[in-house]
């Protein structure tokens, strides 16, 4: 703004000392050619002031300001004009003398004295908003190094939270991973076989003691339901039943049940169960605590069975009252469902059939009628090839074995394990004992050690009541 009102400030000057300059030309001269630029100034003159008024419509100052220099050129105007009237109308000693007159005013210093002032004002004005905007400049710097200093503070508390934030979830997990190591470690360390199934029943934790007792290791189970998985299909609905109830909160539960093997065998477990739950209240998490019974239930499963012989045994008069009897005390102490008894006729070279018991609930009468009519030859189907070894003989599935007679007959009947092992009286076999069940079961040793024994208290028995049956023929024929 300061340097248009210089510029036209300076024009106006210029025009003025133009028409001046033109005016004293035409004085000294009379010549008319100097009035036409003088007409020029001027009306430029007058282009300048309007100028500068419409430049300084808002500034009241400065229009009082203009004002008064509009005077001055007005008065200095009418001077000039005045001596060129004179010039044309009085000649050239006149018009000196008022030109003299007026030079001894200097109107022209009165109008350089007020653009003088005019422009000091202007500069003083500029300066002003120099410094204003300076100052403002300053704050705004201020305010932004404020600002910043500010938003450093505040980045620097937040990574500091975020920092101790993240250290302490670190820290919390570092923890959690000791806690869970231990955990683990004491788990894996403890004898139990130890379960963690979530409240759907699928399985989160299986120690190292499930893993050596199933043969499957945790990856193969992590989130699998247990119930599908190791449960017999008979018993899967009692165990939920005990998981729902478990699931209630009602407490602590105790149960057993038969747990199948990665490689088909069967253990039997006895549970104690418990639950976690969450902040809530709702039970998140049901743990169960297992020990293998497998080996002390068959033991007592044996000791049953030798006792039930024994008792047996001991009550019979005959070897016929005897037989039945010993057969359903085995098959019931062992969990088998069909037993026989076959017993060698020494003159054919042959086993012949001699008795058969079997649970109530099976249909078994067309599989008893064909084995009243058949034989065996040593080495022949299960009993012959027991008594040509005399020692037991364990087929885990006699539907698979194609030295079995009969097998599509049994496959009908839905039988699959079976075991034959020797009634013998010291080193003669005197007939041979076989079982069934409709299970596939792999061979257990310690239960074949019982069967041997068995097969001797049986042999001793019949080989005991065989002499005391001749000391009768004796006495009969002596009398």
């Amino acid at each position: 703004m300061l340097f248009y009102s210089l510029m036209f400030w300076l024009c106006l000057l210029s025009h003025i000392k133009d028409a001046e300059n033109r005016q004293s030309s035409y004085i000294m001269t009379g010549k008319q050619i100097y009035l036409k630029p003088y007409q020029t100034a001027l009306a430029n003159v007058d282009q300048e002031i309007t100028k500068l008024k419409s430049l300084i419509t808002d500034k009241p100052n400065q229009q009082q300001q203009i004002a008064t220099l509009e005077s001055l050129i007005t008065a200095k105007l009418t001077e000039l004009k005045q001596t060129i009237d004179l010039r044309q109308d009085k000649g050239l000693e006149a018009a000196l003398q008022v030109l003299v007159r007026n030079n001894e005013q200097n109107l022209m210093d009165d109008i350089h004295k007020a653009i003088n002032e005019m422009e000091n004002d202007e500069k003083g004005r500029l300066q002003q908003q120099l410094q204003a905007k300076k100052a403002r400049t300053r704050n705004t710097i201020l305010t932004l190094a404020i600002a910043i200093c500010l938003s450093f503070i505040v980045l620097t508390v937040i990574y500091y939270f975020i920092y101790r934030e993240v250290i302490e979830r670190k820290k919390t997990e570092e923890t959690l991973n000791q806690e869970r190591n231990f955990i683990s470690a004491v788990l894996d360390t403890a004898g139990a076989l130890v379960i963690v199934v979530d409240s759907q029943g699928q399985i989160v934790r299986f120690n190292q003691a499930c893993e050596q007792t199933t043969g499957y290791s945790f990856d193969e189970v992590r989130g699998r339901y247990f119930w599908n998985l190791f449960l017999l299909p008979e018993e899967v609905e009692s165990v939920k039943a005990v998981f729902e109830q478990l699931l209630t909160g009602r407490g602590f539960v105790e149960h057993e049940n038969y747990w199948v093997m990665k490689d088909g065998s069967r253990g039997l477990i006895a549970w104690s169960n418990t639950f976690l739950k969450d902040y809530e209240g709702c039970v998140e998490y049901v743990v169960g605590t297992g020990i293998d019974i497998t080996a002390r239930k068959q033991a007592q499963q044996h000791l049953t069975a030798q006792y039930a012989t024994t008792r047996v045994l001991a009550e019979s008069a005959t070897i016929s009252e005897a037989t039945r009897q010993t057969l359903q005390g085995i098959c019931e102490s062992l969990a088998w469902d069909l037993g026989e008894i076959w017993m060698v006729d020494e003159q054919a070279n042959v086993l012949r059939f001699l008795d058969i018991w079997y649970k109530a609930s099976l249909e078994m009468q067309e599989f008893e009628a064909l084995k009243r009519r058949t034989t065996f030859a040593p080495g022949i189907g299960l009993p012959g090839r027991v008594w040509a070894s005399s020692e037991p003989v364990w087929i885990a599935d006699i539907v698979k074995d194609i030295n079995f007679p009969n097998f599509k007959i049994a496959a009908q009947v839905g039988l699959h394990a079976a075991v034959g092992f020797p009634i013998r009286s010291g080193h003669k076999i005197l007939g041979v004992i076989t079982c069934f069940n409709h299970e596939i079961q792999q061979p257990e040793q310690d239960l074949i050690k019982t069967m041997n024994s068995i097969g001797e208290q049986v042999g001793q028995f019949i080989q005991r009541k065989q002499a005391e049956e001749e000391i009768q023929r004796q006495n009969l024929r002596s009398q």
